[in-house]
């Protein structure tokens, strides 16, 4: 199967296909799943950063021969075992990532590069403190960073709700945490307004 334009930009650019396979999924919320994979070779050895992403490569699904690319960030990477999860945001109309998702079954295989991606940094000396904005989609990216920063640094998030359950996605405790859920507006400005 063909990955069109963006398959040859990543090859060019040196990325690497990795193959993972499917261990099992679950319904975080009405319209959001985590799949959980394995990969042998995916994960860097010393461990990934808060927000690392990665490119999944998804088939057509009307069964024609071109893959579609999406980006998602990786939960819970443990390189000692090679096993993440990703969480499939899925909406209507099912796009191909969306599709793919809800069928998937432990034993499907996912081809998934790298390119770019790597993480957010911490920085030292931390700053006086961190502001994340972001709808549900960036949810699993905001965990990540909220999972990392350092206790004594204010964490102040700002998250926009589609769906009354968006509120009840779990995030990670941080003492110095401040969570605001905003609910979306059709002028598209519920995030900007906050």
């Amino acid at each position: 199967m063909g990955k069109g334009f963006s398959g040859v930009i990543m090859r060019a650019f040196g990325a690497q296909e990795h193959l993972a396979t499917v261990t099992s999924a679950r319904w975080e919320a009405p319209h959001i799943i985590r799949i959980d994979f394995r990969s042998d070779t995916l994960l860097y050895p010393d461990g990934e950063k808060p927000a690392a992403w990665i490119r999944c490569w998804f088939p057509d699904p009307e069964g024609g021969n071109k893959l579609f690319q999406r980006g998602y960030t990786f939960l819970d990477p443990d390189p000692a075992t090679g096993t993440f999860g990703i969480c499939f945001l899925v909406h209507e109309p099912a796009g191909p990532a969306s599709l793919w998702a809800m069928k998937a079954q432990p034993g499907d295989d996912l081809i998934i590069q790298r390119l770019g991606g790597d993480g957010w940094e911490l920085t030292e000396p931390h700053p006086p403190g961190y502001l994340l904005v972001g709808d549900v989609a960036s949810w699993p990216g905001i965990c990540t960073i909220v999972a990392a920063a350092p206790a004594h640094v204010p964490v102040r998030v700002f998250l926009e709700a589609a769906h009354d359950h968006d509120r009840d996605l779990p995030v990670p405790d941080h003492p110095e945490l401040t969570l605001t859920w905003v609910r979306t507006q059709d002028d598209a400005r519920a995030l900007v307004d906050a």
